[in-house]
């Protein structure tokens, strides 16, 4: 038996029968008040991810032998009635599982913990809740959602700023509650000035994302790889970020990643040299400011890659577009520079478009394709052996 506290100062019970392919656990949530409600929570995943309330979840709730569905009903119970609940529930799991109690590590210290790891890590970026599963079933330890995958994969459109801060979270906690790996999320330019800065940074981390991604692109931004037209200046620039670093230190527990445009817009105006010395001036700024990782777009050489990891203090991330502007490295001789984050921003969704394109070619003649997932490789992935475990 595990007893978590998470940061919200909510109680979580998690007991997991070992004979068993599921999870028994009880969810204090307090109102403020003396009055707390008691959920006792049947799910079909392998743990629990704090600041996800349980009523949002697709889980089944259940309480003793009565199957609730989620937001139908809820038990409200005086504190001593809970505290008796709680212990007749314990009393009867004394004699299969330990008692243990220990600090449930947020998304962003789970992140944290990775970063400061000696490895330079590869981040394949998801788009959805299966490509982010596809990515955790893979092996790798963090995933990012990636902006123009959301725009492409959701509605058809470019990166080009159209879509909305509330459908980018809506995509982003189906993604957050599909997986265990930290994810962080793609903030855009923080969909405004300093105060809706603050609040993207207190969503995304609600949502349950481990970090943020902002960057200084002027308002509609774009994809970093299709032509950047112009970037805010400095004090705009700056004033994103520490608009999400006050953020974070009232509580928004997410890793701040940001990111500058300032190599592609300016290059054209002020030259490359200019362009990239602007960039790393930046970089540095948004680090002394307490950003966690810092993020050149398009470098457009191996001189300027290393240049940034040489002048620019903290964890560093590259992004690898193929076709894109940076060149694409191999991971060791990335790593060996200085980078500590490697994104593959658009592999996931290019390689899905592809095979579904291989896919309709075959039908359009009249056969199915020969390279898919097989009906039971299928079924596992989106979880039906756990489903049928615990209707049974």
């Amino acid at each position: 038996m595990n007893v978590y506290i998470n940061k919200d100062l909510c109680l979580v019970f998690i007991c997991r029968h070992e004979s068993c392919a599921w999870f028994d656990s009880l969810v204090l949530v307090s109102d403020g008040g003396w009055t707390i409600e008691l959920f006792a929570v049947v799910l079909n995943r392998s743990s629990v991810s704090p600041g996800i309330y349980f009523e949002s979840c697709h889980d089944m709730i259940v309480h003793g032998s009565y199957l609730l569905k989620p937001k139908q009903s809820h038990l409200s119970l005086s504190f001593s009635k809970v505290v008796d609940c709680l212990n007749e529930h314990l009393a009867s799991l004394k004699d299969t599982c330990n008692l243990k109690m220990q600090a449930y590590p947020s998304p962003a210290d789970q992140l944290r913990t990775l970063l400061a790891q000696d490895a330079c890590r590869l981040m394949p970026c998801c788009f959805d809740a299966l490509s982010a599963r596809l990515v955790e079933q893979a092996g790798f330890h963090l995933s990012f959602m990636s902006g123009f995958s959301v725009a492409a994969a959701r509605s058809a459109l470019p990166d080009t700023g159209l879509l909305t801060v509330t459908e980018m979270l809506d995509q982003g906690r189906s993604i957050c509650e599909a997986v265990r790996i930290p994810v962080i999320g793609d903030g855009d330019t923080g969909h405004g000035n300093e105060a809706n800065v603050r609040r993207t940074v207190q969503q995304f981390a609600n949502a349950g994302f481990a970090g943020i991604m902002l960057e200084d692109q002027v308002a509609p931004k774009r994809c970093g790889h299709t032509g950047v037209k112009d970037v805010v200046n400095r004090e705009l620039a700056l004033a994103r970020i520490k608009a999400a670093v006050e953020a974070r230190s009232q509580g928004a527990d997410l890793v701040i990643v940001a990111r500058t445009d300032a190599r592609s817009a300016l290059a054209v105006t002020d030259g490359d040299q200019a362009a990239l010395d602007e960039a790393i001036w930046r970089l540095k700024a948004f680090a002394d400011l307490g950003a966690d990782v810092l993020f050149l777009e398009a470098p457009r050489s191996e001189v300027e890659m290393r240049r940034f990891c040489v002048e620019v203090p903290g964890w560093r991330m590259a992004n690898l577009l193929e076709g894109g502007i940076t060149p694409l490295l191999p991971p060791d001789a990335l790593a060996a520079m200085g980078f500590k984050l490697l994104a593959y921003p658009l592999t996931l969704l290019s390689s899905a478009a592809f095979a579904m394109r291989e896919a309709l070619a075959a039908l359009a003649v009249g056969r199915t394709p020969e390279r898919m997932l097989s009906f039971s490789e299928l079924r596992s992935l989106v979880g039906f052996e756990d489903y049928d475990a615990l209707c049974d």
